[in-house]
Formats: C-alpha cells, sequence, structure tokens
C-alpha cells in the first residue's frame, strides 16, 4: 500500500504524466480532474475516486468512472490479490483481463441504470420537504429488482445441488 502511494505522488509530480493528462482533456475533451482520477485510479482505487468524488463534473460521468474503477479494483489490490494467489497457479493477465470486464459491465450497468427514470431523484423548491424518489412505474422497478436478484437465485440452486 505504501509503495503505490509512493508510485502515486511520483506520478501525480511527473512531467510526462502532465503533459499526457492534457493531451487527453484535449482529446477527450474533458475535465482535467475526471480523467487524472480515473488514470490514477487504475493504479490505486482509493485516491482515484477520492479525486473524481470532489471534482466539479456531471455526477453520471462521476458515478460511470467510480463504478469502473470499484469494479476493476486498481493494481494496489490486483498485486495483493496476487501475492496470496500466485502459488495456486492463477494467470494474474488473465485475472486483469477478467477485472477489467468487470469494471466495463459495472460501468454499463451504471448508465443503465441512471438512465431509468425510478432511480431519478428530484428536488422540490418550492417546499420544505426533502428530496424524493421517483417510483412512478411499478412495474419497472420489480423487472429491476428481479434482474438483481436472478444471480442470487442462481447460485442458491447450484448450492442445492451439490448437496
Amino acid at each position: 500500500v505504501i509503495l503505490f502511494s509512493l508510485l502515486l505522488s511520483i506520478i501525480k509530480n511527473n512531467f510526462l504524466f502532465k503533459f499526457i493528462l492534457n493531451k487527453l482533456c484535449i482529446f477527450f475533451n474533458t475535465d482535467k480532474n475526471l480523467i487524472e482520477g480515473f488514470l490514477l485510479g487504475l493504479v490505486e482505487m482509493t485516491n482515484g475516486c477520492y479525486l473524481i468524488s470532489t471534482s466539479s463534473i456531471d455526477i453520471s460521468k462521476k458515478l460511470i468512472s467510480i463504478s469502473f474503477l470499484l469494479a476493476f479494483s486498481g493494481f494496489s489490490i490486483i498485486s495483493q490479490v496476487y501475492s496470496f494467489t500466485y502459488k495456486h497457479g492463477i494467470n494474474i493477465k488473465r485475472y486483469i483481463k477478467i477485472k477489467f470486464i468487470q469494471g466495463l459491465i459495472a460501468s454499463i450497468t451504471c448508465i443503465v441504470l441512471y438512465r431509468i427514470p425510478i432511480f431519478s431523484m428530484y428536488l422540490d423548491a418550492f417546499t420544505d420537504k426533502n428530496t424524493y424518489l421517483i417510483l412512478s412505474n411499478n412495474l419497472l422497478f420489480i423487472f429491476i429488482l428481479f434482474f438483481l436478484i436472478i444471480p442470487l437465485i442462481i447460485y442458491y440452486i447450484k448450492s442445492l445441488n451439490k448437496i
């Protein structure tokens, strides 16, 4: 952990990193804090997520990029996992590819769920009430709930078959 924190400090203060960061900001036409947080989050998830969460970018971009980083977990955590699993013959390259795919799936899931109006939040400016959760379409809510529970049901059925 200390090694990766030191590595992040070196990367942050590196001229080459700042140069590449500026070029990526121009190329993707996006906020510097988002790209910096994402790149540093690939190395160490916690600092990257913190940088993204404290930036002033759109909430949807924050959610999507943080979802990826949480699922990918960063090379710091991947190296910690490898330090325990190397003796069991787990291929680290394959593990990193699977973690990357898991990050993409998490981001896509976040995009889909963010666009569903059932999860939209709004603030009523003319009353003294707090933020409300729109539950306008109960059928959609039940479908999403069922979709999220399916993996648990499959796991339970598989565990019953092993007995």
